[in-house]
């Protein structure tokens, strides 16, 4: 009996020592560890940064010459001797040329090239008004209406990269749109541990892309008032991220095609106005329902008022929408 208890209270001894032993090896072969989550954060390539034009001084002066006296004179309005005949243009408008050029002076102005370092889409909007003295020689808003005047006028076009504009007496804005260029920029870490991206140094102000500003004139001659006076401009450029325009399809309307649909209009956006614009620069405006009906994007004349697409009298209809974006729909002759 002793024998047994023996053996039994060994038996007891060897399962706690196993026991023991079991613990201590589960702690030596298990742990545990973090794993940190970083994000990169959010990398901005809305870049867009304007690279404006310098030395534009005088570029865009011009002198009118409605009575082409300047083809007979023996110097220029400045004093210059660069007059006469061979001098002379027949648009009778004269912007000064820089040295080097095959004339003095021509009917355009140099070009003057505005660009950007851009990685999105970026749009060149010049905008141009003229100042409104009452002695201005008048503004017509298309070779048409110029060709069409009995008094000697002026239309001065505004052409910025592909895109041309007619200056009237409320001015005139062209866009045109610069393609990225995203890469001539590299993404480099900042201090803070965020990115950026920034235009590559090697890639000099002059290598960027841009586009060329220019105006150019014509004028109906004819006999004016010793007091008649041309207009002063001012030129504003502004470099931006591109934005969606409305666009009208087709871009021109006539009496056989008497309807446009407007496209890139934003959500909510309303038609508050539409104009209509004669030959001779005057605007009047039309009446919903009257003149025209605007119905899930499409714009059209209203049945019985074709004659508003009479282009012997009418050139544009120009629509004003909520949010202050405008389209121009030219008005043609019927095919």
């Amino acid at each position: 009996m002793k024998l047994r208890k023996r053996i039994l209270a060994l038996g007891m001894a060897a399962v706690m020592t196993l026991g023991s032993t079991m613990t201590a090896l589960a702690s030596e072969n298990s742990g545990s560890e973090t794993g940190l989550g970083t994000n990169t954060g959010h990398l901005d390539t809305d870049v867009v940064v304007a690279i404006l034009p310098t030395n534009t001084a005088n570029l865009f002066n011009f002198t009118v010459d409605p009575e082409n006296i300047l083809a007979k004179a023996d110097k220029f309005t400045d004093g210059t001797t660069a007059a006469g005949a061979d001098f002379a243009n027949t648009d009778l408008v004269y912007f000064k040329q820089a040295a080097g050029a095959d004339k003095a002076f021509a009917s355009s102005s140099q070009a003057v090239k505005v660009a950007a370092k851009n990685y999105v889409d970026a749009d060149v909007s010049v905008e141009v008004t003229a100042n409104d003295a009452e002695t201005n020689i008048p503004l017509v808003d298309s070779a048409e209406a110029l060709a069409a005047s009995e008094t000697p006028a002026l239309l001065l076009t505004v052409k910025v990269g592909s895109k041309t504009g007619v200056l009237t007496s409320s001015g005139v804005t062209v866009t045109d749109t610069i393609a990225a260029q995203d890469n001539n920029f590299d993404v480099k870490r900042q201090d803070n541990g965020s990115y950026k991206v920034v235009p590559k140094d090697a890639v000099a102000n002059e290598d960027w892309a841009g586009v060329n500003v220019q105006l150019s004139g014509k004028v109906k001659g004819g006999t004016v008032a010793a007091g008649v006076t041309a207009p002063t401009l001012e030129l504003t450029w502004t470099v931006a991220k591109h934005v969606d325009v409305p666009v009208a399809t087709p871009s021109s309307m006539s009496t056989s095609a008497k309807q446009a649909t407007i496209s890139n209009l934003g959500e909510g956006v309303t038609l508050r106005q539409a104009q209509i614009i004669k030959v001779d620069g005057s605007s009047t405006a039309l009446t919903a329902s009257t003149h025209y009906t605007f119905s899930n994007n499409v714009f059209a004349i209203a049945s019985g008022k074709e004659t508003l697409l009479d282009n012997t009298k009418y050139t544009k209809i120009v629509l004003t929408f909520s949010d202050d974006s405008t389209v121009e729909i030219s008005i043609v002759a019927a095919n």
